[in-house]
């Protein structure tokens, strides 16, 4: 399962020749499957494996944002 909430603000200034986006998230999953490895030998590369493995919950949050700036028209 995945619930996901985000929120974002959009703007523009300058007329228009400055624009910013910004976005909060936060997402959290329940009974999920990672994938994850493990090195047999140490120091032997060739003895990695990878796996899926289970987890109860887990979650992500972050913020991405972007500025845009047209200095002539």
């Amino acid at each position: 399962a995945l619930w996901n909430l985000e929120t974002g603000w959009r703007a523009a200034f300058a007329d228009g020749r400055v624009r910013v986006d910004a976005t909060a998230f936060y997402m959290r999953r329940e009974r999920l499957q990672i994938r994850t490895g493990e090195q047999l030998v140490a120091g032997d590369p060739n003895t990695f494996v990878f796996y899926t493995g289970n987890a109860a919950r887990g979650y992500n949050a972050g913020f991405e944002g972007a500025v845009r700036w047209r200095t002539t028209d």
